[in-house]
């Protein structure tokens, strides 16, 4: 083939492209999205309002977030400290539980020494039972019994409260780590979104 014909060839095929161009509807022309405008758009980005209020929005954000996830910081943090206030406080009932239940079992085996009709000891639980049931007149031993029962029972009581409100007080502060885990993940998207608009513009 002879050089000159390939350049009509290529002149040819040109054309065609350019017809199919034409053709083809231009979906970001001026016409159709003015606001595309590449004579506009340096305009109304380079505006001071613009950059002021793009600036404005983004730090705003930023710090609202971080200003939130510093005082659920410290809420967890108080949470945490009232919880480990508490399980301390748990561990001395305990410790005066178990110092009760001995003194009375070592009351209760003396007293029950003493007598020779009864040769065994009942058992914790049934006289934790008998010390809430209001009984006749006792003396003795056994009205010394009777109030350190009673004082058991007291620890008891005031240990399982602490316990179900330490329970409570671990699922709020799941709760808080949730959400601030969450409100860091959307204060680290957020910076970035605008330290890459600050970069672009």
């Amino acid at each position: 083939m002879l050089p000159y014909m390939r350049g009509i060839k290529i002149m040819k095929s040109s054309k065609k492209v350019d017809s199919q161009k034409k053709m083809m509807p231009d979906k970001y022309s001026e016409k159709s999205y003015p606001s595309l405008s590449p004579s506009l758009l340096p305009q109304v980005i380079t505006t001071p309002d613009y950059l002021a209020t793009r600036l404005y929005n983004s730090e705003g954000k930023c710090d609202a977030l971080e200003v939130l996830v510093l005082d659920l910081q410290k809420v967890v943090q108080n949470e945490r400290e009232k919880t480990l206030h508490l399980g301390n406080e748990v561990r001395v009932l305990q410790i005066s539980e178990n110092f009760l239940k001995e003194r009375v079992q070592y009351l209760e085996e003396k007293s029950w020494d003493s007598r020779k009709d009864n040769s065994h000891s009942a058992a914790m639980e049934v006289l934790l039972q008998s010390a809430l049931v209001p009984d006749a007149k006792k003396d003795g031993t056994d009205a010394l019994i009777h109030e350190l029962l009673k004082m058991v029972q007291a620890e008891k009581d005031r240990t399982t409260s602490v316990e179900r409100e330490i329970k409570i007080l671990q699922k709020h502060e799941d709760l808080l780590t949730e959400k601030i885990e969450k409100l860091e993940a959307q204060f680290s998207v957020i910076c970035k979104q605008s330290n890459l608009c600050d970069g672009k513009y």
